[in-house]
């Protein structure tokens, strides 16, 4: 006889969000994870983040984006997304083309990883109200969006030196406040995914969770991920389990209640790896002394001789890496480009990783000189998580 079975694959958010439930965690996707999730599906995962990996770029989608206006008694007003003209995105994306690593930014891949979509705006005859009209809406007769009445396409009487050709954000990146922190949040990931150099290493993640432990604690992690880089002298090496929150440009992003949250995080999991990333160049003084005080605890040692919880840093200078990190660190010159062309930094190494950003942006001492060890050999020796 012959019997039939079918199995299901998981997918990454799946399998961790079942994993944490066999940990007391209940966890469910958060607004902001569902749409870093849509945004990696428009580019088709992480082979295309590099249109992202770019300040004025993400600015002008913001600029683009649906706005939103509150009123004293709570309610909210919101207005459709702002177009502009062919133009800016023309002149940004030939910026981009001529820069180092700039290639694949082109007006046809924002096109086709659905980012941007063309239209033409035009003036209601009836109203006076500019209208925006998408090329798939065009006809002989257009409908006003405030005053609702028809009028026909001006074929005669369009500017024909200056055809009003205009672009607007659609899907995911119509969401206001840098798509409320997903930018920042798929680059980190990015980050982990591509460019620390580890062709083979493998990333299994989950953007944005509604956390809610088992002594009633809530909270919220940007993201989470294991981490395998690729195999060290012929061995498997185990995964490596990351917790990450992840900022836009707010001068005070990291705040006091996000280095609490991940702490609480790095106590229930021992051993685990936290990132910390902001769209800024570097931290304030406020998030640098909290960032700092919470790296020193996570240094110290577990009983097995690994750091309690070693924390990452992540700036601007990574979240718009275009190739490899150590690459654009040596780039950058001064303390970053020592770290990165010293031999022993090898940057897939999540330990490795931590210590460098810790000494470039918290200002901490190396970790291995602080407490008399050598560095370590392999990931073998220091990225075993609890899991």
């Amino acid at each position: 006889m012959h019997h039939g079975e079918y199995f299901r694959l998981m997918t990454g958010r799946d399998a961790i969000v079942e994993w944490l439930k066999h940990s007391g965690i209940t966890a469910a996707p958060s607004d902001p994870g569902r749409i870093a999730e849509q945004i990696l599906a428009s580019l088709g995962g992480f082979r295309r983040t590099g249109l992202l990996a770019d300040r004025d770029t993400l600015k002008l989608l913001d600029e683009m984006a649906k706005s939103v206006r509150k009123y004293a008694d709570g309610t909210e007003e919101e207005f459709s997304d702002r177009s502009v003209d062919v133009k800016r995105w023309r002149d940004l994306v030939a910026r981009r083309s001529a820069a180092r690593f700039g290639y694949g930014a082109s007006l046809d891949a924002f096109i086709e990883a659905n980012v941007l979509r063309l239209g033409i705006g035009l003036v209601c005859p009836n109203c006076q109200k500019r209208n925006w009209f998408g090329i798939d809406g065009l006809r002989l007769e257009l409908t006003c969006d405030r005053c609702l009445q028809t009028f026909a396409f001006p074929q005669g009487s369009l500017n024909f030196q200056h055809t009003p050709w205009q672009y607007r954000v659609i899907g995911p990146y119509s969401v206001p406040d840098y798509a409320a922190g997903a930018y920042s949040t798929v680059l980190a990931l990015s980050v982990f995914a591509q460019r620390l150099g580890g062709h083979d290493s493998e990333l299994t993640y989950a953007t944005g969770l509604d956390l809610a432990l088992d002594d009633g604690t809530r909270m919220e992690a940007d993201f989470v991920f294991w981490y395998r880089r690729s195999k060290t002298f012929g061995r498997d090496v185990e995964p490596a389990l990351v917790f990450g929150e992840a900022k836009s440009f707010g001068a005070e992003g990291l705040t006091a209640e996000d280095v609490a949250r991940m702490r609480k995080l790095a106590e229930r999991f021992p051993g685990s790896f936290v990132v910390f990333a902001t769209l800024k160049d570097e931290l304030s003084a406020t998030e640098k002394a909290g960032i700092a005080d919470f790296a020193m605890w996570g240094r110290e040692l577990s009983p097995r001789g690994a750091p309690r919880t070693p924390v990452i840093v992540l700036t601007a200078s990574e979240l718009f890496c275009k190739w490899r990190i150590d690459q654009t660190w040596s780039d950058l010159g001064g303390m970053r480009a020592a770290l990165a062309e010293s031999r022993r930094h090898d940057f897939d190494n999540l330990q490795t990783f931590a210590d460098v950003t810790q000494q470039v942006y918290l200002g901490l001492s190396d970790r291995h000189a602080q407490f008399g060890q050598a560095s370590p050999a392999s990931a073998e020796d220091s990225e075993r998580p609890r899991l």
